[in-house]
């Protein structure tokens, strides 16, 4: 699966984005300009995608929401889960590994 999703971002997508985006609905060299200096900007990250909304991805909103800076407790008070997430996440990779 992961391979074909690295694959798919290779070919897939930009395609998609030089046929459909910039052709069909970007209208005028400025337009597909911007279109491509948001595409270039785009970042995966690996607490977003597999944190489940269990790790520590959230911690800058969920203080916020809150109004709190107490960082550390809030790590403090979530360690246990977020290395729990990660264990599951690495042990799904070792599985993927062994071809299981």
């Amino acid at each position: 699966m992961e391979a074909l999703a690295y694959e798919s971002n290779k070919t897939v997508v930009p395609a998609v984005c030089e046929i459909v985006l910039q052709s069909k609905y970007a209208r005028g060299e400025a337009s597909q300009r911007m279109l491509d200096l948001i595409l270039a900007g785009r970042v995966y990250t690996f607490g977003y995608i597999y944190d489940d909304w269990k790790g520590m991805q959230w911690t800058l909103q969920v203080l916020m929401s809150k109004k709190s800076k107490d960082c550390a407790s809030y790590f403090k008070s979530n360690q246990k889960m977020a290395d729990k997430q990660l264990q599951l996440v690495l042990k799904s990779f070792q599985k993927a590994v062994e071809g299981d």
